[in-house]
């Protein structure tokens, strides 16, 4: 039987991003570059002011834990070349 991730409260989650992160040698900056977008993107993504669910899959495959994200939604899909090729899973 699997046990279920842990429900944060923003705060919560936000400080064990901060955690994890730094444990893990991890900066805004350097997600920004393997996502191909720009650290105010990843930025907006991570405090939970808009979660694209194309980017919250991206910082997953690029090994943020998901539980760690805020939930992601389809409210802005960026045009496929932006998103690089080898992040999009089938």
């Amino acid at each position: 039987m699997q046990i279920p991730p842990k429900k944060f409260t923003n705060t919560e989650r936000m400080a064990e991003l901060h955690k994890w992160m730094t444990l893990n040698g991890q900066t805004v900056v350097a997600l920004a570059a393997k996502c191909q977008c720009s650290p105010a993107t990843i930025s907006n993504i991570l405090t939970g002011k808009r979660a694209p669910a194309i980017r919250i899959e991206q910082l997953v495959y690029f090994g943020v834990p998901r539980e760690l994200l805020p939930e992601g939604c389809i409210t802005h899909i960026p045009s496929m070349r932006t998103v690089p090729i080898n992040t999009l899973k089938s």
